[in-house]
């Protein structure tokens, strides 16, 4: 089993792949999804639907010359979807220093309403598959709630990175919570890390970030699943110069041979030459939003 989890990882940080096993008992745990992403320099977008038409204009082309095949979604590029989300920690980021992510997203039309439906999610992310898929996230079973168990591939400059993530997510509609304990009651593995039940947790850097995504179309790379394209335009505060853009898409996986495609990769790495000038390097969305005011790593 040790040795598995070695090969696989070393794999991943090499560019070879994952290894990816059909039960959790043969190796490493199998994904669900994996999601191949790059994070852009924001400029191009001040005028997000023209910088989204011309960023899939590009996509498009290399698509052409890769082999992929395209189908597009016109009203994908006109109507994006707004959602509103903020991070949630303690001050000195003891969530985020230990590899989790709190987060609170709420869809637009609930936006100035703190008593509404909205989605919380506890991720655990890792660069080690196995130690991602063993940390507890799963929320209490009286939330409901679903987890799952993704790759993010990231295009940085002249290399790509694997970030392996666990997560639980669950919909409520309860009025905001203060402390760990609170959070706690939704996410119990939360309780274990020995924070104090009265820690509190706070937006973190005071950043509410609104989230327009676009949807222009789907990849197909001929074997394994089809991948929906998505244009993500964060803007902080209410500010109407975007913070950041992110060209991403996803592969969704209904057995474990799927994830053994490697199209989905070079077609990334196709990408990632021909964006190169606009690649916004070293930086994740939620690590963007922890920098804001702090000098942290991600």
């Amino acid at each position: 089993m040790r040795i598995i989890v070695i090969i696989a990882l070393v794999s991943s940080l090499l560019g070879l792949g994952t290894l990816v096993s059909g039960t959790a008992d043969a190796g490493v745990p199998r994904l669900d999804s994996r999601e191949y992403k790059m994070l852009l320099r924001p400029d191009p977008f001040e005028h997000p639907r023209r910088g989204a038409r011309e960023l899939w204009a590009l996509v498009k082309e290399v698509a052409g010359n890769e082999g992929v095949k395209v189908t597009d979604d016109p009203g994908g590029l006109e109507d994006p979807k707004t959602r509103y989300l903020l991070f949630l920690d303690t001050r000195p980021f003891d969530l985020f220093t230990r590899g989790f992510v709190l987060r609170r997203r709420q869809d637009e039309k609930f936006k100035d309403d703190r008593e509404v439906t909205f989605e919380l999610t506890l991720k655990f992310r890792s660069a080690d598959p196995g130690q991602a898929f063993d940390q507890a996230v799963s929320p209490d079973p009286s939330c409901g709630g679903k987890t799952k168990f993704e790759e993010d591939v990231i295009a940085q400059a002249g290399s790509l990175r694997s970030v392996f993530s666990h997560s639980g997510t669950v919909e409520l509609e309860e009025p905001w919570m203060n402390t760990l304990e609170d959070y706690a009651r939704i996410f119990p593995p939360l309780a274990s890390l020995s924070l104090g039940p009265q820690a509190r947790l706070d937006r973190v850097n005071d950043v509410t970030v609104e989230e327009r995504v676009f949807s222009p179309g789907v990849l197909d790379f001929g074997k394994g699943p089809v991948a929906g394209v998505s244009i993500a335009v964060w803007f902080k505060n209410k500010q109407d110069h975007p913070l950041l853009a992110e060209l991403s898409y996803k592969c969704k996986f209904a057995t474990a041979a799927e994830a053994q495609v490697e199209a989905p990769r070079r077609f990334l790495t196709a990408l990632q030459k021909k964006l190169k000038d606009r690649i916004l390097a070293g930086q994740t969305k939620t690590g963007m939003v922890y920098k804001q005011n702090s000098p942290i790593h991600d």
